[in-house]
């Protein structure tokens, strides 16, 4: 049984490696973590001055911990955490957000009850309104006569 400092200079050692064989330059930092359930793992931070586009990072995480979970014949969980050259830029832009801003993402991404009776509420009145117009829509077209033709009458 390897000590934990050991385990997790092992891990950074194998994503350095693996950096290396994927040709991606940067710094590779390994920390140790810890869920709520007491499960040791890793989290691999890797700083970049090259483009790693956000969408195929996900696919990098399952790739970088299956080759070191294979390297290190372990199955602890490593989460994989990538700073590019564009993050960089991102972050220094981002330096003045505020409170209230981060406050509003956090409500956004988490509704209170309230809010989803309040939004369920709205969508059944939205289909409520769409279905009057669909009906009002079908009825008019029922009564729709087709115009005479004023001519044919000889009232021109």
């Amino acid at each position: 049984m390897r000590s934990p400092n050991t385990e997790r200079e092992l891990v950074e050692r194998a994503g350095q490696m693996v950096m290396q064989h994927i040709r991606l330059r940067g710094r590779c930092e390994c920390l140790a973590t810890s869920d709520e359930r007491g499960v040791d793992g890793f989290l691999l931070v890797l700083r970049t001055t090259m483009h790693v586009p956000a969408p195929d990072r996900v696919e990098m995480n399952y790739y970088f911990a299956r080759k070191i979970r294979e390297m290190l014949q372990t199955d602890a969980p490593i989460m994989l955490w990538i700073q590019d050259s564009k993050d960089a830029s991102r972050m220094a832009s981002m330096v003045s957000i505020s409170t209230a801003r981060v406050v509003a993402q956090i409500r956004a991404a988490n509704p209170s009850p309230q809010e989803l009776v309040a939004a369920e509420l709205v969508q059944r009145l939205r289909e409520e309104v769409q279905q009057g117009r669909e009906e009002r829509r079908r009825r008019q077209r029922h009564l729709e006569v087709p115009a005479t033709d004023l001519a044919e009458l000889g009232v021109v």
